[in-house]
């Protein structure tokens, strides 16, 4: 309880009241495989009597088991602390310094609202202020959107083994403006971009990203091609330009579509949008911009964020979750060094006889400690095996949360493998330091013999 009190109270975001049960739930169902299995394995002891037990080193499975675990979460946190941390965690852009602002416009029709964006977009580019004005539909600053069906005219393309003129699919739908794409760091491929020109009683144009256009477009050539937003036949759209495939940067943005599909705000104005500016090196946002802004889209209260700050708040959660997993797998491997201390103990006194008979016939205490220390470094290599074995399976799941997450990073696995090695061996070297220094004969009487 109190690991998920710290947990939450690091938490970048809002939670809402929660209750106990599930985790009393979880303790008790795990108190009970525990003891189930204790008790299991003493009804089904074998009957044998103590004379009777084979002399067997004792196995080091489950040390190596927890040495495993330890490294695939240790792993999984520092990719997504590593991650969040890097440009490309940040959707590959710097912020710029720029500033946001979240409005809504009153209630009034499509055509009305399309004419005071327009003249808001007029406005603020017509000083010297400002480097970059952008607007556009709610997330697509950090890279979201709405999310729904768009029809393509592919022309003969392969869809089930058929070829047929039409696809459709899931995309992630955003609107934008002239200057959205250098804003957002979209680069164009083929065509042209959304510009001032496309406003409302404009021709209903599209730009696509460059993987709708080379999987739903025959040949990959979209630019001339139509589609259609939603499911109302009146919407058809030309397709004007290409684009790379965005960035995102919000958790559970590789949850998204792979397929994005820019409007313009202006032919589709949202009541809901972001204003994104970014002002010349000699000037700056001022407080001021909330007034014209409120007054050009006749709307409430707009409210002003950094660009940097949302973009923080958007990288902040993969953080959050990067230390925890960093955190788990910290507790893990020292859970793990203690149980491997204490096994490695009882390991090197089962290996007494073998060691005895060594020592008998003239081993040196240097050949002795190092027979015991080369056992132990293979029961770590055998936990980073067990890794490389379990990992990917995490470390590609995180992926699907998470774009951009590599599967797995040889330097940071090989930085953990090595200090699970040598953690694992100086475990060994006490125990195996005594046993060296032992005669012969204290060892046989100390395996029972």
């Amino acid at each position: 309880f109190a690991a998920g009190a710290v947990a939450a109270r690091a938490w970048p975001g809002t939670l809402a009241a929660g209750t106990s049960v599930p985790a009393l739930a979880a303790a008790g169902a795990a108190a009970v495989v525990i003891l189930s299995g204790a008790l299991l394995a003493v009804a089904f002891a074998p009957r044998r009597r103590l004379t009777e037990v084979p002399a067997r080193p004792l196995g080091l499975t489950v040390a190596a088991t927890q040495l495993g675990l330890a490294l695939v979460i240790l792993t999984a946190g520092a990719l997504l602390v590593r991650h969040a941390a890097s440009p490309a965690g940040s959707g590959a852009r710097a912020p710029g310094g720029g500033a946001v602002f979240l409005g809504s416009s009153a209630e009034a029709g499509a055509g009305a609202r399309s004419a005071r964006f327009a003249a808001l977009l007029e406005r603020l580019r017509s000083g010297a202020d400002f480097d970059t004005v952008s607007l556009t539909s709610p997330g697509a600053v950090v890279g979201l959107g709405t999310v729904a069906i768009v029809t393509t005219e592919c022309g003969m393309c392969p869809f089930g083994g058929l070829l047929v003129p039409q696809h459709s699919v899931a995309a992630t739908h955003q609107l934008v403006s002239a200057d959205s794409f250098q804003a957002l760091g979209v680069h164009l491929v083929a065509g042209r971009g959304i510009t001032d020109a496309d406003g409302w009683d404009a021709p209903r144009v599209a730009v696509v990203s460059r993987a709708l256009a080379l999987r739903h477009f025959q040949d990959g050539r979209a630019v001339g091609r139509r589609l259609l937003l939603g499911n109302d036949p009146r919407a058809w759209h030309t397709v004007v330009g290409v684009v790379d495939d965005p960035p995102v940067v919000g958790l559970g943005g590789a949850l998204l579509p792979a397929y994005t599909v820019y409007a313009s705000v202006l032919q589709h104005p949202a009541r809901n949008v972001e204003l994104l500016l970014r002002s010349r090196p000699t000037r700056a946002v001022g407080n001021a911009v909330l007034v014209t802004v409120a007054r050009a889209m006749d709307a409430g209260p707009v409210t002003r964020v950094s660009e940097a700050a949302l973009l923080e708040a958007q990288r902040a959660p993969v953080v959050w979750f990067g230390r925890l997993f960093a955190a788990e797998g910290w507790l893990t491997l020292s859970l793990a060094m203690m149980g491997t201390v204490v096994q490695m103990r009882l390991w090197v006194r089962s290996l007494a006889p073998e060691l005895g008979l060594r020592r008998a016939v003239g081993a040196s205490r240097r050949h002795i400690v190092g027979l015991v220390l080369g056992r132990a470094g293979a029961v770590g290599l055998a936990g980073v095996m067990i890794a490389l074995t379990l990992g990917p399976a995490v470390w590609s799941a995180l992926g699907t949360i998470v774009q951009g997450l590599p599967a797995w990073e040889p330097v940071l696995l090989l930085r953990y493998a090595a200090l699970l090695v040598a953690a694992t061996t100086v475990a060994a070297l006490v125990p195996a330091w005594r046993a060296s220094g032992s005669a012969p004969a204290g060892l046989l009487a100390d395996s029972g013999s």
